[in-house]
């Protein structure tokens, strides 16, 4: 099998879906945010999640020097937060985002995310051109009613239901 180029392996990793969801930091003047679809589950004992950041990101130093991040899974309507936290930073996201003070950042969304976790930074691993950044999840909060938004062949959409669900 030949080692692929970037197109190559960027195309068949779009094969996959991933969830998606804003990661959200404090650097103690405002809050920073930024759209992530490699995260996952890595402990139920202690809960840990992973997320995986660019080095090269406004984002990292803000989590690096914060020691604690939330991370806000978005619903299926959560299209246009999932685009905006992925672009250049633009001055009016920041109202899309509420801070907090003896928590991190959360989505000011009033549908709110799917779930949220709120996480102390514990390690921190490099990674390539990214860093992978392990959480232990200090709370949560969830919805188990809606749906998650997915990042799917280079786009934003919603999930199909669940086989075997009713219509």
């Amino acid at each position: 099998m030949p080692t692929p180029d970037q197109r190559a392996y960027r195309d068949a990793m779009a094969l996959y879906a991933a969830g998606v969801a804003v990661m959200a930091a404090d650097d103690g003047v405002r809050a920073h945010a930024l759209t992530v679809s490699s995260f996952t589950s890595v402990s139920l004992r202690p809960p840990l999640l992973l997320a995986c950041v660019k080095e090269e990101s406004e984002f990292l130093p803000v989590v690096r020097a914060a020691r604690r991040f939330s991370l806000n899974v978005l619903r299926e309507q959560h299209a246009d937060l999932g685009k905006l936290f992925a672009a250049a930073p633009q001055p009016d996201r920041l109202a899309q985002i509420l801070r907090h003070p003896e928590q991190s950042p959360r989505l000011s969304d009033p549908l709110g995310p799917l779930a949220r976790f709120e996480c102390a930074l514990r390690a921190e691993h490099p990674a390539g051109d990214h860093a992978i950044l392990v959480g232990e999840v200090a709370g949560l909060e969830c919805d188990p009613s809606g749906r998650p938004l997915l990042w799917w062949r280079g786009a934003l959409g919603p999930a199909p239901a669940p086989l075997g669900a009713d219509a």
